[in-house]
């Protein structure tokens, strides 16, 4: 287990001082453009992916069980809702979810209003909302 932490300690590590320091830098080549606002979101993220390898490495001292299983849950419920995040985006810009983006936010696709919290979230994750494009 100590492994899995340091592995995921260097790993959030790197990206959380990447965000800090230099987002665009980090961000550029996978093809984002930020905004000065989303540049401020970009570094607001790395603050909060620097809060990692702290709990991580006191995790790695810990000789409480209960301690380190509850770091691992956090790491798990992390990485699956970054996971769900990227999936949904990347069915975005493939053109999968084009009816998402057609209709007003927090409707259903008759155009009821109240479709519902899922509706709203898959909403909020247009990248355009918080000033990020995406270079083609």
């Amino acid at each position: 287990m100590n492994t899995l932490f340091l592995i995921a300690l260097i790993v959030e590590a790197i990206f959380g001082i990447g965000f800090v320091v230099a987002p665009a830098a980090l961000l550029g080549p996978l093809g984002v453009s930020l905004n000065p606002e989303a540049t401020t979101f970009a570094r607001l993220f790395g603050s909060a992916l620097l809060s990692f390898p702290v709990l991580l490495w006191l995790a790695r001292k810990s000789d409480q069980a209960g301690f380190k299983k509850a770091v691992v849950v956090t790491l798990f419920v992390y990485y699956l809702v970054s996971t769900v995040l990227l999936i949904v985006n990347t069915g975005r810009k493939l053109g999968h979810f084009h009816r998402l983006k057609s209709r007003p936010l927090g409707t259903s696709s008759q155009g009821r209003l109240g479709a519902g919290l899922g509706s709203v979230v898959r909403e909020l994750l247009v990248p355009q909302a918080v000033g990020v494009s995406f270079q083609r």
